[in-house]
């Protein structure tokens, strides 16, 4: 279940919007956001987000581990827009923490078992930006839509041989070609580098970015995902 709401503040000097998200069902999730309209096209957006989840693991098709953690994401970011483009810059502070895990007795530890243990905590200062020029919000025909984003992850032990920093760089498109009015073409890619591999779950692995599903076994990501399948 999941329910959302929206109120404009009366009483601020510039316009403000606050919002709330809950989520109800394996375990639950919070989120609180504000927006702020700085000047035309240009806005301030704080948000908070907690939530404890469960986790389940099958390694080669049996059973290995159990476990919940909980989330807190504090974040903030500017984002300007033109007619085609948009750019935003920000900073998240992302805290994990993992309770027991549970391992099945018919199974070995998993490699992995010891990153699922205490607390993770990290910084995230990332810029995104974007080209739209597709002619509708939904399900468009023509024009291109293309995204990017630089992500500089600073903690501790962020990633392997005890480094505090790594970075990451994402980029998608998508073309919309339509070549009857029933029917488009839509070519797309999506590439990420990632300059080292990350000890923490939290940040997302080299395949799959933001995009629920995809993922290497060493990395499980969060975005409620709750079972989690690993093969060969």
């Amino acid at each position: 279940v999941i329910m959302q709401g929206y109120v404009n503040l009366p009483f601020t000097k510039k316009p403000t919007q606050i919002g709330g998200t809950i989520r109800l069902g394996k375990r639950y999730k919070f989120k609180l956001n504000t927006s702020t309209l700085l000047r035309k096209n240009m806005y301030l957006d704080i948000n908070y987000e907690v939530g404890y989840n469960e986790l389940r693991i099958n390694d080669l098709g049996k059973a290995a581990v159990s476990t919940t953690f909980s989330d807190n994401i504090l974040s903030a970011d500017i984002a300007k827009s033109w007619r085609y483009a948009k750019l935003e810059c920000g900073v998240k502070f992302n805290n994990y923490n993992f309770k027991d895990a549970l391992v099945d007795i018919n199974n070995e530890e998993p490699e992995y078992l010891h990153k699922m243990f205490g607390s993770n905590n990290y910084w995230d200062f990332f810029v995104k930006t974007g080209v739209n020029t597709t002619n509708k919000k939904i399900f468009p025909t023509s024009g291109i839509k293309l995204d990017g984003e630089f992500n500089l992850y600073k903690g501790h032990d962020v990633a392997e041989k005890s480094s505090h920093s790594l970075y990451s760089v994402r980029a998608s498109g998508n073309f919309y070609f339509s070549t009857s009015p029933t029917f488009c073409l839509v070519p797309a890619f999506y590439v990420r580098y990632l300059d080292k591999q990350s000890n923490y779950y939290g940040i997302y692995n080299i395949i799959g970015g933001e995009w629920d599903g995809h993922y290497l076994h060493h990395q499980i990501p969060f975005c409620v995902i709750n079972y989690f399948v690993r093969g060969e």
